[in-house]
């Protein structure tokens, strides 16, 4: 009896574990499907999109003093009126800059040979001035150092890492050239000099885990790291946050921007920057060099050094070279010296646990659909917005978190349990249909048996019986607010008309549809507004859709899909206009939309002549596909898939290729290498 106690505990927290067990088991199925596919790269270039997101919703950082720049900008090109500027006027200008004694001068301009008049000058100022770090390139095609500087040891290298979308989001503090030597970088010479100031060395850590060995091709490390005054430098790997299989040769880090570029430096820029042409006219003065790191570099747009960064979103906000590598410098002091947060990621199997803790709040709401119907949709906002919180307040404090992945997760999961729930609720339905009719079929038996005088009441009360079983076979199939075909619906046809156009191997196009800033109109306006805004919406739909084949139906929520078997994908375009065309007409106002004043749609078309080797879900996410592209250009438009057939690949793979825009708006979007 003493054993009594504990087995039933037991048993009752089994008990009332029972009904979390639905959303934890989707949760970790939607976690382990997102998981495996973000192990091939495809959410990789979104993660970064939301990476620079962060960089440019955090708050501007105070400039470095330490730091100075001397850019040489296209007045100076124009006054000098010759590039590369002769080995003269180079002279001069770091003779100036070394007599106001700065602690380190960083020349970021190759000089690997002459440029006539002055080579004499320079080489004298290069021997004679112990803390000047020339430059040189080791990746792709190399530059050479300045002999002399390099004969010093006084050389750095000035190469980028740069991701698959041509923006510099990692800053490489040491590499392997040709002949195998370890050479360092510009930003971590002159960073390491400056602290040699402050008596600060990098102290290499070493664990039974972590080795440092800087350059080294065996890479027998999991993770190396470096003790720098506060700061602990840790080494990147390929894998590290949103990168997957990245190029991590040599010794990493992730870029941790001060701010974005600076056009004019009487602005609030993230370094103290002057020009050439002052500096040479006596109009800067020494103090502004003393006891500071000068880096001296080009900065004139028509010289093409400048780079896409987190912060960059056209050619125009793009950072020149001599600010990268003055950002990268400012990083590794002011993390020495002022404990100022580096980029960090957690471990894979953290980011996992991660976003399936998303995944599971996603479901959790999900399963609750039926109970709490429009209030889960807003909690599921209120829960994606906290994530996007939590990441961005983890971000603040220099952690970089999965973001666009646990969105998925949420999504995917709701959508799953929405599902399951649906479906487990119909089914039950159905069984208690079958269940009432055979009691009432026994009991019309029984009263047949005794009283034949009832048969007609009999008949008439099966005749009732089938009235009601087609009522609500129709009822299942319409959707209750707009009077058009449901989901169920929907798929039940797609399959029909999919099996159909097979056989006769005509095209079959679908048109998926979605209310722009939906919320936004609910907020405003309210739920009954909402409701007759959706019921409109789809009367648009039936007014552009009138062939007796076609089906509209409302795909969920504010999504709706019109299913045209028989129309090809040119002709699907036309009708998706003819919708937008026909919302139009009803000037459903919607002020706080940012298209329109009235009510539009972003609609994306999709359709092929369906073969053994497709699916109808290939149909489904091509046009979702389109869609999201019309939502991602501005909404109010019509978006069509057109995807590549690629040498090699067979049908079904050849539809993950990229889709071609085209919209009133703007043109077609550039394909991704």
């Amino acid at each position: 009896m003493a054993h009594v106690g504990p087995v039933m505990g037991i048993k009752a927290y089994l008990h009332n574990l029972r009904p979390w067990r639905l959303p934890l088991l989707i949760a970790s199925g939607v976690t382990g499907a997102i998981i495996l596919l973000s192990l091939t790269s495809m959410f990789q270039l979104l993660e970064w999109v939301f990476l620079d997101q962060a960089f440019r919703w955090r708050p501007r950082e105070n400039p470095d003093p330490r730091i100075v720049i001397v850019g040489i900008s296209e007045a100076d090109i124009a006054q000098l009126q010759q590039w590369p500027m002769s080995d003269q006027v180079l002279a001069q200008l770091l003779d100036r800059i070394r007599r106001a004694q700065p602690r380190v001068i960083g020349l970021d301009i190759y000089r690997d040979l002459p440029v006539e008049p002055g080579y004499a000058a320079l080489n004298t100022i290069f021997r004679t001035t112990p803390n000047l770090i020339g430059i040189q390139k080791i990746l792709g095609s190399s530059v050479s150092p300045p002999p002399t500087l390099a004969a010093q040891g006084q050389v750095g290298m000035a190469d980028f890492v740069i991701d698959a979308d041509a923006r510099i989001r990692r800053g490489l503090l040491t590499a392997t050239d040709a002949q195998g030597q370890v050479v360092e970088s510009l930003a971590l010479v002159l960073a390491l000099r400056y602290l040699e100031g402050e008596g600060i060395m990098p102290v290499p850590i070493v664990d039974p885990l972590s080795r440092l060995r800087l350059g080294d091709a065996s890479r027998e490390t999991l993770r190396e790291r470096v003790r720098l005054g506060q700061a602990t430098i840790q080494r990147f790997l390929g894998d590290d946050g949103g990168y997957q299989g990245a190029d991590d040769r040599g010794y990493q880090i992730l870029l941790n921007l001060r701010g974005p570029a600076c056009y004019d430096p009487g602005l609030d820029c993230p370094f103290q920057m002057v020009t050439m042409s002052d500096v040479l006219a006596d109009r800067v003065p020494d103090t502004l060099f003393y006891d500071r790191i000068v880096l001296i570099g080009p900065r004139a747009p028509s010289l093409g050094d400048s780079f896409y960064t987190s912060y960059s979103t056209s050619d125009l906000t793009a950072h020149t070279g001599i600010e990268v590598h003055a950002h990268l410098t400012s990083q590794l002091i002011s993390a020495a010296l002022d404990g100022r947060a580096l980029i960090q990621t957690w471990p894979q199997w953290l980011e996992w646990l991660w976003i399936w803790v998303w995944a599971a709040g996603g479901s959790a709401l999900g399963v609750h659909f039926l109970r709490y119907r429009w209030r889960v949709p807003l909690g599921l906002l209120g829960w994606g917005a906290g994530l996007l919180v939590t990441a961005d307040l983890l971000f603040l404090l220099g952690w970089w978190v999965p973001t666009f992945t646990p969105l998925v997760a949420i999504a995917s999961a709701a959508i799953v349990s929405i599902g399951w729930v649906l479906w487990s609720n119909l089914k039950l339905s159905y069984q208690q249909l079958e269940e009432y009719a055979q009691t009432l079929e026994q009991k019309v038996e029984e009263r047949t048996q005794e009283l034949r005088l009832e048969i007609e009441q009999r008949k008439q009360i099966e005749l009732a019986l089938r009235e009601a079983n087609e009522e609500l076979q129709r009822i299942s199939i319409l959707d209750e607010l707009t009077g058009i075909a449901n989901r169920r619906c929907f798929e039940e046809r797609l399959s029909y008309e999919w099996q159909r156009m097979l056989r006769e191997q005509g095209f079959l196009s679908l048109i998926l549809c979605d209310v722009d800033y939906f919320k936004a109109y609910n907020d405003t306006y309210g739920h009954p507004a909402g409701d007759r805004c959706l019921q409109q919406v789809a009367y648009a739909l039936q007014q552009a859709a009138r062939r007796t084949t076609d089906l509209v139906a409302r795909y969920g929520g504010e999504e709706f899909a019109v299913l045209l078997p028989g129309t090809p994908p040119a002709g699907a375009k036309r009708v998706a206009e003819t919708i937008r065309e026909e919302l139009a007409k009803l000037r459903v106002e919607h002020l706080d939309s940012t298209v329109s004043q009235y009510v539009t749609l972003s609609l994306g078309v999709f359709g092929f002549v369906p073969n053994a080797d497709r699916t109808p879900q290939q149909l489904v996410s091509g046009a979702d596909r389109a869609l999201y592209q019309a939502k991602h250009q501005g909404r109010n438009q019509v978006v069509q898939y057109l995807p590549k057939t690629i040498a090699g690949l067979p049908p079904q793979e050849s539809l993950a290729a990229e889709s071609v825009a085209e919209s009133p708006r703007q043109g077609s979007l550039p394909t991704e290498e």
